[in-house]
């Protein structure tokens, strides 16, 4: 069974615009598929895109995705930060 079709986020269309003025992109979710379809559709219009699940709350793995981000696009020269943040904790 496929997922209906969802908007594009303000992060997927920020990607996409980065891409048309020639960024290669790395498109870090923890959905994923959603990074897929993100990068799908950049490469549907000519742009480079890497998919890259990531729980930003894995702080194990940032080395290895860094790693991965430079060795298959370059380095970083521009950083698109949004997430909804870590889950809510009870105050003291």
């Amino acid at each position: 069974m496929s997922r209906p079709a969802q908007p594009a986020s303000q992060e997927a269309l920020a990607a996409r615009y980065l891409a048309g003025e020639g960024a290669r992109i790395a498109v870090a979710d923890i959905d994923g598929e959603r990074a897929g379809v993100t990068c799908n559709a950049i490469g549907a219009t000519g742009g480079r895109a890497v998919p890259i699940a990531w729980d930003i709350g894995d702080l194990s793995v940032i080395h290895e995705n860094l790693a991965r981000i430079e060795a298959e696009l370059g380095g970083v020269d521009i950083l698109i930060n949004n997430t909804g943040g870590p889950p809510p904790t009870e105050g003291e």
